[in-house]
C-alpha cells in the first residue's frame, strides 16, 4: 500500500473514531495534529486536553488577556459576525499570539461555505469592520 494525502486523510477519520472512546473514558478532547508522511511511515501529534468546566482554552485566555492590544474589548469574545467576502456567520472563539497576521480565530457557525469543519483565522481590522 502506497502512503498518499488520501491515505492520511483515511487515517485521521480512522483515529478519530478510534479516540471516542478514550475521550469518553478520561475526559479528555483529543485532536490529531497535522500528518507528515513518506515512502514508509505517517507521523502526527495526538494533543490531550482535559475537559474542565469553567476553565477556558488557551486561545480563549489569550484573547481575554490581550485583545485590547490588538484594538477589541473582552466582551467580543463569543461575539457573532458575518463575513462580506463569505457571507457566512462566524463566531470570535480565541487569539493566536503566534499567528501575526491573522490573530483572531473564529468559527463558522453558519454550516455552509469555506471553513465549515473547522476554523477561521481572520485580521483584527476585518473583525472590527464586520462587528
Amino acid at each position: 500500500m502506497k502512503i498518499s494525502k488520501d491515505t492520511c486523510k483515511e487515517l485521521r477519520t480512522d483515529l478519530a473514531s478510534a479516540l471516542k472512546e478514550i475521550e469518553e473514558k478520561y475526559g479528555f478532547t483529543i485532536d490529531v495534529g497535522s500528518m507528515r508522511y513518506d515512502n514508509t511511515s505517517v507521523e502526527c501529534k495526538i494533543k490531550f486536553a482535559r475537559l474542565r468546566t469553567g476553565i477556558k482554552s488557551k486561545e480563549e485566555q489569550d484573547f481575554l488577556d490581550f485583545c485590547e492590544s490588538y484594538g477589541l474589548k473582552k466582551f467580543h469574545l463569543g461575539v457573532e459576525f458575518r463575513n462580506p467576502d463569505d457571507s457566512c456567520i462566524h463566531k470570535i472563539v480565541g487569539l493566536s499570539r503566534t499567528r501575526r497576521t491573522y490573530p483572531i480565530i473564529t468559527r463558522n457557525i453558519s454550516k455552509k461555505g469555506p471553513g465549515t469543519e473547522g476554523t477561521n483565522c481572520f485580521t483584527p481590522r476585518s473583525v472590527l469592520s464586520c462587528i
